[in-house]
């Protein structure tokens, strides 16, 4: 999913993304 369409959660869920990658 693309996190820059929630950029309120754009941070959090970018760090899970690097998590996950």
């Amino acid at each position: 999913f693309d996190i820059e369409a929630d950029p309120k959660n754009s941070k959090k869920l970018r760090a899970v993304n690097v998590k996950a990658l």
